[in-house]
């Protein structure tokens, strides 16, 4: 569904000075009391932006550029976060944190939901999620 809806994420695999880079920052962080899932996590502004309802996610006048745009949303999903109004998808090398169902639009909820249910088993079978709790 990624693919269709123009939206495919790399897999940290494929990244692998991104990686690095990522694991010395989270290593920093980590050091100043953050803890990974908890106060630190993964988003992907692309994916939130297609998914969510219009208004769900405010767009400032101010943000001029699309990376502008993105760290809005990022911030936006981490406000959301301290509310416990996130879900998780991923397994061991990293949960991708998205906002929880209530803020998707309805076709997205069906194709998630559809792709989940229909995911290769032996391909797929330790990836997690909550998103349905």
């Amino acid at each position: 569904i990624f693919r269709k809806g123009k939206v495919n994420p790399l897999p940290p695999a494929l990244m692998p000075k991104l990686c690095e880079t990522a694991k010395e920052v989270v290593e920093k962080l980590e050091k100043k009391g953050f803890v990974l899932g908890i106060n630190l996590i993964e988003t992907f502004p692309t994916l939130v932006k297609k998914i969510c309802k219009a208004g769900s996610f405010s767009m400032n006048a101010a943000c001029q550029t699309e990376n502008q745009k993105s760290a809005l949303i990022c911030a936006q999903l981490a406000f959301l976060h301290s509310q416990f109004k996130t879900r998780w998808l991923g397994y061991k090398d990293g949960f991708l944190f998205l906002p929880e169902m209530s803020f998707w639009k309805k076709d997205w909820k069906e194709k998630f939901y559809q792709a989940w249910k229909s995911r290769p088993y032996l391909k797929y079978r330790r990836l997690i999620t909550n998103l349905w709790k």
